[in-house]
């Protein structure tokens, strides 16, 4: 079970999903059923399910059963996907799992598009509450959880008000789910390979790296399992960061401490929230948000390369640094922060022996910014760019 309920009203105030309830709800969302049977399309059962825990477990009022819990008890009970799909197998499996509700639903693959049915069964009833049916275009897929999250907070009288803006692309999300579905069967060698790609397409997708910390502590790989778990922490704060910067307004520290206060919480359940929500304290300004963003994007980048010889998840590290300058130059060129930006693009450059661009990065900082703190480390790299072009 979720156990963060205790620090949620502040937690919701941060990824910006009030709720607007009156009780604890307990629910549990099971996987959805694969209607036409593709066994290629098979991974989509769980990927539903598990992205719809994601986009939920943050609502206040609301205690979300694990994947893992539920697999447990699917495990467990021998129980078949097709034989919960009614109503009244469905309201047995929440009472097994203490649910309150159960999500349910099924798919099809149709063409370019997906059509997928979700319902919401009262398990002390067993009544179908509310039902939807939602068809997109396939490609869509990684997006589909926050309108199956909308419907789920409204049937049950909750309000989702704003989208997470932090989507994980569809390549990533079927290497992760295919991976998912190894690992429950217990082929934690052939798992480690897909979820492997899924970290090399997404580096900041930390749901990957969480099953690929258990792969390795089964397989009694502890060292991998601890450098895996240094990177999902990484991937974590890098996410909170981005849905800091996403937010609209921005909101400063003292601002969240402040609404949170007013809400009731108090200073031990704000410090639990530090603790739990690193990105909350990197930074107060957009400008120092996104720097903070590329010192972790550095970090990613180079324990992938140190830890797991992954230049490639270092590549696309560097490649999102660089895009944070440009986006920094177009909205953040006048913050007192900026300069930090354009030296962390700077430093990919020397990263990559790219003495051009160090020169102009170099000459980009010095001619703006004379007085930038970090000026004599900027002077030696234009030195040695110049002795080296």
């Amino acid at each position: 079970m979720d156990r963060r309920s205790a620090i949620l009203p502040v937690l919701l105030f941060l990824f910006l999903i009030p709720f607007y309830g009156t009780s604890e709800e307990v629910v549990s969302v099971l996987y959805f059923e694969n209607l036409r049977g593709i066994q290629d399309h098979q991974w989509i059962s769980k990927g539903i399910a598990d992205s719809l825990i994601s986009e939920l477990a943050p609502v206040e009022g609301l205690t979300l059963v694990e994947r893992e819990e539920l697999q447990e008890v699917i495990d467990e009970q021998q129980l078949s996907l097709s034989g919960l799909t009614a109503a009244d197998g469905a309201a047995e499996l929440g009472r097994m799992l203490n649910a309150g509700f159960l999500v349910s639903g099924s798919f099809a693959v149709m063409g370019e598009n997906i059509q997928v049915n979700c319902r919401i069964t009262n398990t002390s009833s067993a009544r179908i509450e509310n039902s939807t049916t939602e068809t997109i275009p396939f490609s869509s897929l990684p997006s589909l959880q926050f309108r199956l999250a909308e419907f789920v907070c409204v049937t049950l009288g909750y309000e989702i008000q704003t989208e997470n803006p932090v989507r994980p692309s569809l390549t990533a999300m079927e290497h992760f789910y295919r991976g998912i579905d190894l690992f429950d069967r217990g082929q934690y060698r052939e798992a480690v390979l897909l979820l492997e790609k899924a970290v090399s397409e997404e580096p900041a997708y930390p749901g990957p790296r969480k099953t690929l910390e258990s792969c390795y502590t089964f397989l009694k790989e502890f060292k991998k399992a601890r450098q895996t778990r240094e990177l999902k922490q990484l991937a974590e704060l890098l996410r909170g960061l981005q849905r800091r910067l996403s937010r609209k307004p921005f909101l400063t520290y003292g601002e969240i401490v402040r609404t949170a206060a007013a809400r009731g919480a108090t200073a031990e359940q704000l410090q639990h929230i530090v603790e739990e929500n690193p990105a909350l304290v990197r930074g107060n300004t957009p400008a120092e948000v996104l720097w903070n963003m590329q010192i972790v994007m550095a970090e990613i980048a180079s324990k992938s390369r140190s830890y797991f010889n992954d230049d490639a998840t270092a590549d696309k590290m560097y490649i999102q640094i660089i895009e944070a300058a440009r986006l920094a130059r177009e909205d953040l060129s006048n913050a007192p922060f900026f300069p930090e930006i354009l030296y962390q693009e700077m430093m990919v450059y020397v990263f990559q022996s790219d003495w051009s661009r160090v020169k102009s990065a170099c000459e980009e900082i010095m001619i703006g910014w004379p007085d930038f703190r970090m000026n004599y480390a900027v002077e030696e790299y234009y030195q040695k760019a110049l002795d080296r072009m």
